[in-house]
């Protein structure tokens, strides 16, 4: 009963809230005041807005490049720092693989803020040094985007990494032991153990990188405002933008309850294919 009373209260209430805003027009909010219901209407206004498409496609390029390659390299580290043959330093490594994970995202963001910067940053001084010509990285629409998303593969990867190794540690070593008296390569065990073994740690890493890539806002604010113009703007940013910006609550809560609906079904599709192969 206590769980169900706190999940009521900080989820359950949210939500219906939050869909309730959605339905009623609220161009400032006044508390005790009940806005007018205008029904589907925002919703068929963001069908018509070409500001929340473009959100929308920046999230979804934002969040299908940095999940895939966060997990690759959080795999392909995994798998080495459980190899064998990896005896010498392999706390240290790992402890320095983790710091990264271990700042804010605010924190992140004004740190590669001060890596991208035009005139004194490190970045666009190591290219001057090798004879390359210096970029406005968080400046120009271009590569706005694309230095977002590598500040989020630097701080999320380690996050996979770990996951991934304690997955890793926990499996059996029997069946791995079985395939090399049998001859296995280790392309074969791969493949045949390693990754079928690993699909529910797998589905976790997937999820949970996709919620949060899906709903990034901390790094964007910070590197590039969703600009410039709106050629970095998320979803989440975009909603913050109409609701806290523009004060029209009943839109900025539809986008948000879209965000939701989009993240449950793709979390359902997930679990569809992945969770049908686990059990």
């Amino acid at each position: 009963m206590p769980s169900l009373i706190l999940i009521a209260a900080f989820v359950v209430y949210p939500l219906v809230n939050a869909v309730s805003l959605s339905l009623r027009s609220m161009l400032l909010y006044r508390p005790y005041v009940h806005p007018p219901f205008v029904g589907l209407e925002n919703y068929v206004r963001l069908l018509r807005d070409p500001d929340f498409w473009n959100a929308l496609r920046n999230t979804v390029v934002f969040t299908a490049i940095v999940v895939p390659v966060e997990l690759l390299l959080g795999f392909v580290v995994a798998m080495a720092l459980n190899s064998e043959r990896l005896d010498l330093g392999k706390s240290l490594i790992r402890t320095l693989l983790l710091v990264p994970m271990m700042f804010t995202p605010v924190v992140v963001g004004i740190l590669w803020r001060m890596l991208y910067d035009s005139e004194y940053g490190l970045i666009n001084f190591l290219l001057r040094v090798v004879g390359a010509s210096a970029r406005n990285w968080l400046g120009s629409p271009s590569t706005a985007l694309a230095s977002v998303i590598f500040a989020d593969i630097w701080q999320n990867a380690p996050f996979a990494m770990l996951i991934f190794l304690a997955g890793l540690q926990s499996l059996p070593r029997e069946p791995f032991e079985a395939a090399q008296i049998d001859g296995a390569s280790g392309i074969q065990t791969l493949l045949h153990l390693t990754i079928p073994m690993l699909k529910p740690v797998l589905l976790v890493v997937l999820s949970i990188r996709t919620i949060d890539a899906f709903r990034v806002f901390d790094k964007v604010f910070v590197l590039t405002m969703g600009g410039p113009g709106v050629s970095s703007e998320t979803i989440a940013l975009y909603a913050y933008r109409i609701a806290f910006r523009a004060f029209d609550i009943g839109y900025g809560a539809t986008i948000c309850v879209i965000i939701c609906v989009i993240l449950v079904g793709v979390n359902l599709i997930y679990l569809g294919t992945l969770g049908t192969r686990i059990r």
